[in-house]
This record gives structure tokens, sequence and C-alpha cells, in this order.
């Protein structure tokens, strides 16, 4: 669950006055190892176009990272070529590291290159459609809702990114 907006009481959606809000695509999960052998989790939330080319937003602080540590950055995310497997679990169950792998050896053998990250490792990510981002009209983020789907219908993909042919 994205932190800071997960919910496991009822909530009320209606208040004293009517608030706006633009929903956007999947959410999107990956894990990143790192060198003690932990694992970073990475939260991608696109933004809805009305936000995009509103200048007057919020914007990330300047500076090296080093410098501030920052909570979060908008990145422009280029059109990519990626692979997918829908999954009716999490991000963390333990069938994903099979799936992933899974998913590895039938695009190598389709004739597909895994588009690899800066330690050589395949770049895997993990979509939750049943989760579905609500940003406020100044830019926030106002709300994930996670929708209840059965496992069945395997509402979720896991992914591959691959190299441009």
């Amino acid at each position: 669950f994205l932190p800071n907006h997960a919910f496991s009481c009822v909530i009320k959606t209606m208040g004293p006055k009517r608030q706006r809000f633009v929903t956007v695509s999947s959410v999107e999960v990956r894990l990143i190892p790192q060198d003690d052998g932990s694992l970073r989790i990475k939260w991608a939330i696109p933004l809805s176009v009305e936000f995009q080319t509103n200048r007057r937003l919020a914007v990330p602080p300047t500076g090296s990272e080093s410098d501030l540590d920052p909570d979060f950055a908008y990145e422009y995310e280029p059109k990519r070529l990626v692979a997918t497997v829908a999954y009716g679990g999490g991000v963390q169950d333990p069938e994903v590291s099979d799936l992933r792998k899974k998913l590895y050896e039938k695009v190598t053998k389709d004739g597909y290159q895994p588009k690899l990250d800066a330690n050589g490792r395949p770049q895997f990510f993990f979509v939750q459609n049943a989760a579905k981002s609500c940003f406020e009209p100044d830019g926030g983020l106002g709300m994930v809702v996670y929708e209840w789907r059965a496992p069945l219908t395997k509402p979720n993909e896991i992914g591959i990114e691959l190299e441009q042919q």
C-alpha cells in the first residue's frame, strides 16, 4: 500500500464542501535491491495531463540529492517497450519471483533483450491496476483507492522493461 494513503476503516468521502479529484492510471511499484541486501520500494504515480501542463504546481526541490535528500521527484517517463503477465496477487507475494523468472525466459526466448539497470539486473515492475490515484486541483495527492478484486480476475501485472528494437 502507498505510504500514508492506505486505510483500514470506513472513509467518508463527502465532507461539508465538495472536492474535485482527477484520477490517473495505475500505480507502478518496483522493489530495488540495495547493497546491504534490503529492498527499497519505488512508487511511480502518473500525473494527469491537467497537472503536467500546469506550471504553477509544486515542484521538487532543486539542488543535489546529497544536499536535500528529497522525498519525491517528477520524472518524464518516455515511451518504453515492456512485456507483462497478468497476476492476481500482491507485489511481495512469494510467487512473484517464479513469475518474473518465467517472464524473463519467455522474452529472451522470443528474441527480446531485457533492459538492465546500473547493476546489470533486469528492470522488473509491478502494476497495481486495482489502485486508483486521485489528485486534488492544487496538485496534491488526494487519495489512493484500493478496489478489491478477486484474485482469479488477475487484476495486477508483473512486467519487465525491454530494449527498443
